[in-house]
């Protein structure tokens, strides 16, 4: 065989091989679809009850009718600036009073505010913008400030602060977001021109908790090895309810895949997992286990890394050669 030969009969293996990974990456793809990515369970979007302000923070103008901020219905709360070339705050408006029921056990993960706000009379360079989004816990501010820098348009809208990760740089207990006097100030800050008084109009505050429940599990050990091309799972556990164990598969430790689900309720306590996961594309494999109660809270382990590199050398023998060539 000669090497021109040689060389495209192996350029056309290698590009078979690469075509069989290909397809097998679909194949992986199709089997393992169900995405998750969501860890902690979401209490509301709930209203609050009781609505005041104050200028503790040195603001301007008051907002007037600030229990027009508890349903979205087109009335507002608003804080009307005066005609004048300068920026000033408004009062800030305090919403408690949430009625949430967050278990004692949880723990809470985060905390997203809606507001449904716009401004009115904007012209040429009046603006509206936030001042200050921050928490309240057990009746006092607290935490960071989630003011965006984004413009109050004219048209209502709801615009998102904090989220399902984020604790305002302050710690929460379910017995702090249950409380009456948990929730949020909002404070505007209004810029005016000669002739022209904008205003902050609030027409909705809403608030989700987002947390997670620790279920009545015992995970003595979770241990992942490589052999070969397989990922090797095992773990031991032991549970007092029925419930399923579902093993997640990421290749980013962000986005998840279910690959595998364990019906408890037939499966003795205290018992030893194994799980082996064939693998084909090379690269970092993330695992974890993902326990569901009975009444669908969720509860994750600790997540296990395998490095894989696959085979993808090519030899050809003998060489030189004569006649006949072998790919391996």
């Amino acid at each position: 065989m000669s090497y021109p030969e040689l060389k495209n009969q192996i350029c056309t293996t290698l590009a078979h091989k690469q075509i069989k990974v290909f397809v097998s990456a679909i194949l992986l793809f199709l089997t393992y679809g169900n995405i998750l990515k969501a860890q902690c369970s979401q209490a509301g979007p709930n209203n609050g009850s009781s609505f005041t302000t104050d200028n503790t923070n040195g603001g301007v103008y008051n907002f007037s009718n600030p229990s027009n901020a508890q349903i979205s219905d087109n009335n507002r709360a608003n804080a009307i600036s005066v005609a004048g070339i300068f920026t000033k705050k408004s009062y800030y408006l305090k919403a408690t009073g949430f009625n949430f029921s967050i278990p004692s056990t949880a723990t809470i993960c985060g905390v997203a505010i809606d507001l449904e706000r716009r401004a009115g009379s904007l012209l040429s360079t009046a603006v509206v913008d936030d001042d200050e989004v921050k928490l309240i816990k057990a009746g006092t501010i607290a935490g960071q400030n989630r003011a965006t820098s984004s413009d109050w348009t004219g048209t209502d809208g709801y615009n998102t602060h904090g989220g399902s990760g984020d604790l305002w740089g302050t710690t929460l207990t379910p017995g702090d977001v249950n409380a009456s006097n948990f929730g949020v100030t909002i404070s505007a800050k209004i810029t005016s021109l000669i002739g022209v008084a904008p205003s902050a109009e609030i027409n909705h505050i809403r608030i989700s908790v987002f947390y997670n429940v620790p279920l009545p599990v015992t995970l003595e050990y979770f241990n992942s090895t490589l052999e070969g091309n397989t990922a090797k799972l095992e773990w031991k556990m032991d549970y007092s309810d029925e419930r399923n164990v579902t093993i997640q598969r990421s290749r980013n430790a962000i986005t998840w895949q279910e690959i595998k689900t364990y019906q408890l309720s037939s499966i003795a306590t205290a018992t030893t997992f194994h799980y082996d996961d064939a693998l084909v594309i090379a690269g970092k494999y993330y695992y974890r286990l993902m326990f569901t109660s009975i009444t669908g809270e969720q509860e994750y382990s600790l997540v296990k890394t395998i490095n894989f590199e696959s085979d993808k050398s090519i030899s050809a023998f003998p060489i030189p050669s004569t006649s006949t060539v072998f790919l391996a």
